[in-house]
């Protein structure tokens, strides 16, 4: 029998091409990366097995298919996923920050914050450490509007503010807002310490307490060394709060324990928290208002 020449030609021919540089890539495994791009390229494909079952890839693309039908639960459920099995910190910390903003996005402020801070902690080197660095700063912002005697969250919020300045001085797309936070948060503090000013002067006409008056000028002085102070780099006219908040040195001394001795300090006191509250609402600083939990980032 004669051989086939085709099937020889065709063998050949393969051979050839074997040898001619370039012609032959022995096959190299996509980067992960790669893959994460891949998949965002393919059409959406609805999953064939459970989200706890999933690696990271396949989780990715479970996100973007629940992500376009809107399923909250299943997001989230997509992203916890890629964060516990995604063999790149990148990715990681990437999934994670969308995983908070996606608790912002839906005013679930208390997770939102604990999700910043594990970036924060967990990824210091991310790419994306400044967003996440000042996302978290609006959540406390946020988390501190609705305080009410408690102050603590209105102080967290100060010292991010400062942080965020000083360590991204050259962010100057968020600094003006953070200052306004600042300022935001300082008018608080005020609004808060002159309702307690009233209540120990109330508590001083009622009961007639020389202590109450003191913890009334207490309070006034602390507004003038810790508030006014410090809103000096953030707050125009503040001088006009410096004045209002300056007692006679005779008042701050007092030793009387007289009603009707202290009743003309009490007064002058009333007066001065009067004039403070007035400025303060005449020079509203309302904050980044334009920031509102459910924003897209």
């Amino acid at each position: 029998m004669k051989p086939d020449n085709s099937f020889l030609s065709c063998v050949a021919s393969l051979l050839i091409l074997c040898l001619v540089p370039g012609c032959y890539r022995p096959h190299k495994p996509r980067s992960f990366k790669a893959q994460q791009e891949r998949v965002q390229r393919l059409k959406p494909q609805k999953p064939t097995k459970q989200i706890k079952h999933m690696n990271a890839e396949e989780a990715i693309a479970a996100a973007t298919f629940y992500e376009e039908l809107g399923h909250k639960d299943m997001i989230v459920a997509s992203y916890h996923q890629i964060i516990n099995t995604a063999p790149d910190p990148d990715i990681a910390g990437t999934y994670l920050l969308k995983l908070a903003d996606f608790y912002m996005g839906e005013g679930n402020i208390a997770e939102a914050k604990k999700q910043y801070q594990r970036i924060i902690t967990i990824y210091p080197g991310h790419n994306s450490i400044e967003r996440a660095h000042y996302r978290n700063l609006i959540a406390h912002y946020w988390s501190m509007l609705p305080a009410g005697r408690d102050q603590a969250a209105t102080h967290t919020t100060i010292k991010l503010a400062k942080q965020y300045l000083s360590e991204y001085p050259d962010q100057h797309e968020n600094s003006h807002k953070v200052r306004d936070i600042i300022a935001a948060a300082y008018q608080r503090l005020l609004a808060h310490e002159l309702l307690v000013i009233n209540f120990y002067l109330n508590q001083f006409l009622i009961e007639g307490r020389a202590a109450s008056l003191k913890s009334a000028i207490h309070r006034l002085q602390f507004i003038q060394e810790k508030i006014i102070e410090y809103m000096k780099p953030f707050v125009s006219q503040v001088e006009s709060l410096r004045e209002y908040s300056t007692l006679p040195e005779d008042m701050v001394n007092f030793s009387t324990q007289s009603y009707a001795e202290l009743l003309p300090y009490a007064q002058l006191l009333s007066d001065k928290v009067t004039r403070m509250r007035q400025f303060s609402e005449q020079h509203t600083l309302e904050g980044p208002q334009s920031i509102h939990p459910r924003d897209t980032f």
